[in-house]
Parts: structure tokens; C-alpha cells; sequence
């Protein structure tokens, strides 16, 4: 299970995140000639942040939640096993067959984030997904990514 550190961290992220995104909408219409750059720089002084990643732990978790969620109710078993995840090379097996379907995989790595039984290891940039004893896999930060961009340029658009 995630750590109450991770989970607070997380969050903080995701809120981050997304109040910068507000504060681009906001400055967009009040200061339109406004830098991206003096944006920024304003935005880690009103929060008092030495530095901001836009490719952090809290988009990543939200993204694959709210990825994982709409394919696994939209769209049948036979859609999703039809399509060849490339990705797939990148994810490191640890308890559970390699070989299982994508219906699977996607549905343990989604019991995972809904039940919080996963971690990030921010110092080695991997991703670690268990779904109880039955499936664990891990992931490099980057792969994570990668693997969202297909998932979301599959069965998003």
C-alpha cells in the first residue's frame, strides 16, 4: 500500500499542477503578452518552490488513472486484446506472467492506482504496481510516460 508521504505528495502535485494550468488560463486572458518564463518564475515565488517538473508523479498517477478507468469501461475485452501495446517491452515483470493479455494487465495496473498499491521511487524514477500477490510490475518514469502517450492516442482520439 502507498505510504501516507507518497499519497500527501502526490496530491501536492497534482494540485500543483494544476493551478499553474489555471494560472496560464487566467494570465492568458488578463496579461496575454505575459512570458511563459515570467509566469513560471511568479508561480514558484507564490509557492514558495525552488523548482517545478511539468513531467512529475501527480500528472503521471492522474493521467493513468483517469486513462485506465475510461478504457476499462468503454471499451470490451476483445477491443483492447486486439491491440498491440508497444510499450509493453518497457514494463519489468515481477510477480505475474509477462504474457498475459492486455484486458490483464490493464486491469491489474488499474486495481492498482484505485487501491493505492503502488510506488514511486522519485531517486531512480520507477513506478512500482502490485495488485495483492497476483501481479507486480515496474516501470521507469519515462516508459510510464510513453506508455500513456499510446494508451491515450489508442483510445482517447
Amino acid at each position: 500500500m502507498i505510504a501516507k508521504e507518497s499519497m500527501k505528495e502526490i496530491a501536492q502535485w497534482v494540485y500543483l499542477n494544476t493551478v499553474f494550468l489555471f494560472q496560464v488560463n487566467d494570465s492568458l486572458e488578463s496579461k496575454p503578452n505575459q512570458s511563459i518564463a515570467d509566469l513560471y518564475s511568479g508561480f514558484l515565488k507564490d509557492h514558495s518552490i525552488p523548482e517545478f517538473n511539468f513531467k512529475n508523479q501527480g500528472a503521471i498517477i492522474a493521467l493513468l488513472e483517469k486513462i485506465l478507468f475510461y478504457i476499462r469501461e468503454c471499451f470490451s475485452e476483445k477491443e483492447i486484446n486486439n491491440y498491440s501495446i508497444h510499450t509493453r517491452q518497457n514494463i519489468v515483470f515481477k510477480i505475474g506472467d509477462s504474457e498475459m493479455n492486455n484486458w490483464t494487465l490493464l486491469k491489474n495496473l488499474r486495481n492498482s492506482v484505485a487501491h493505492g498499491d503502488y510506488r514511486v521511487i522519485p531517486k531512480i524514477n520507477t513506478y512500482i504496481f502490485r495488485n495483492r500477490d497476483k501481479f507486480q510490475i515496474e516501470i521507469q518514469h519515462g516508459d510510464l510516460g510513453y506508455l500513456l502517450t499510446e494508451l491515450g492516442k489508442k483510445f482517447l482520439f
